[in-house]
C-alpha cells in the first residue's frame, strides 16, 4: 500500500488494483476494530470498567476483541484526575471468582456518546461525497485517463492512454510526445505518434518517429513492432525511398508472415528497386 497511494513517494506507476484495494479490506476491519475500542475508551465502559472473570474462579481472566481493543486505546488517554477514583485502566479486578465486570457495551445515550457517533457520521458522509465525486470520473475512458493525467503527470502509460481517446489533433499529439519524453522505450507511444503525424500530413516526420521508436524501443517486443515496421516501410515507400524501405519491408514480412499488407509493400519495394537497376 505505501508503494501505490503516492503520499510517501511519487513512483509513476498505478498497481493499485493489486496493492490497494485487496489489502484495504484488512484495514477497514482493523479500523473498526480500533473504534469498538476508542467508543469503549471515551465512555467509560470495555477497558474502563475491568475484566470479566471466568465462572470457575481459577482466576484466570477472559476478555472480548473490543475489550481488548479499548484497553490498547484507553492507555493512550490521558488518565483522570484522582478524585477518590482510580483511572479508567486502572479500574477492576479479574478473576478470582468473577471479579468486577463492565458493560461490553458502551453507552450511546451519553453525550459522549453522542458526540462519538456524531462524529462518525460526519466522516462517513464526507468520504461518502469524495467517492461520490471520483464516481464520475468513471463515466467515460477520455474522463478517467484525463483525471489520472491531472493526478500523475509523470505516468507515461496515462498520457498515452489519454491521447488514445482523443481525436487527431495538437493536444493529442502533445500527450503522445509526453508519453515518449517521459519513457524514451515506449514503443506504443511511437507508433501511435507515428500515425498521428502521418495523418497529418507529415509523412517524412512520422517515418523519422518510427525509426526512433524501433531503434529505442527494441527491448520491447511485441505486435506493436512489426505494426510499426510495416508502417515505416510503407511510408518510405510512398516517399519514393526505396532503398530505405526494404530493410523494414522484409523485417516486417518476417515479423507478420500472414499480413496481407506487409507482403504487398515488400514486393512493391522489391519490384520498384529492380526496375531502377534495369
Amino acid at each position: 500500500m505505501t508503494v501505490c497511494h503516492h503520499t510517501f513517494l511519487q513512483t509513476g506507476y498505478v498497481l493499485a488494483e493489486r496493492l490497494l484495494y485487496i489489502p484495504s479490506h484488512g484495514v477497514c476491519l482493523l479500523a473498526a476494530v480500533l473504534l469498538d475500542g476508542l467508543f469503549a475508551a471515551v465512555t467509560g465502559s470495555g477497558a474502563g470498567g475491568g475484566e470479566v472473570g471466568n465462572e470457575t474462579g481459577a482466576g484466570s481472566t477472559s476478555s472480548t476483541s473490543s475489550g481488548a481493543a479499548a484497553a490498547v486505546v484507553a492507555a493512550t488517554l490521558p488518565k483522570k484526575s484522582k478524585r477518590g477514583k482510580k483511572s479508567s485502566a486502572g479500574t477492576g479486578s479479574a478473576g478470582g471468582g468473577g471479579g468486577s465486570s463492565g458493560s461490553s457495551k458502551g453507552d450511546w445515550t451519553s453525550a459522549r456518546g453522542i458526540l462519538f457517533a456524531a462524529t462518525i457520521v460526519f466522516v462517513c458522509s464526507v468520504v461518502s461525497n469524495k467517492t461520490r465525486a471520483r464516481s464520475l470520473d468513471w463515466n467515460s475512458q477520455g474522463r478517467l485517463y484525463k483525471t489520472a493525467v491531472d493526478m500523475l503527470p509523470g505516468n507515461c502509460r496515462m498520457h498515452h492512454n489519454y491521447a488514445t481517446t482523443l481525436e487527431t489533433g495538437k493536444e493529442r499529439e502533445f500527450h503522445l510526445r509526453e508519453a515518449v519524453r517521459l519513457w524514451p522505450q515506449y514503443s506504443a507511444a511511437y507508433a501511435n505518434l507515428g500515425v498521428e503525424l502521418a495523418r497529418s500530413g507529415r509523412l517524412s516526420e512520422a517515418t523519422d518517429v518510427w525509426i526512433e521508436g524501433l531503434t529505442k524501443g527494441t527491448m520491447v517486443i511485441g505486435q506493436t513492432t512489426s505494426i510499426m515496421m510495416s508502417n515505416l516501410a510503407n511510408a518510405l515507400k510512398n516517399l519514393n525511398r526505396m532503398e530505405e524501405a526494404l530493410p523494414w519491408a522484409e523485417k516486417a514480412a518476417k515479423a507478420r508472415p500472414n499480413n496481407e499488407q506487409s507482403a504487398q509493400t515488400l514486393a512493391i519495394v522489391k519490384q520498384a528497386l529492380s526496375k531502377r537497376k534495369k
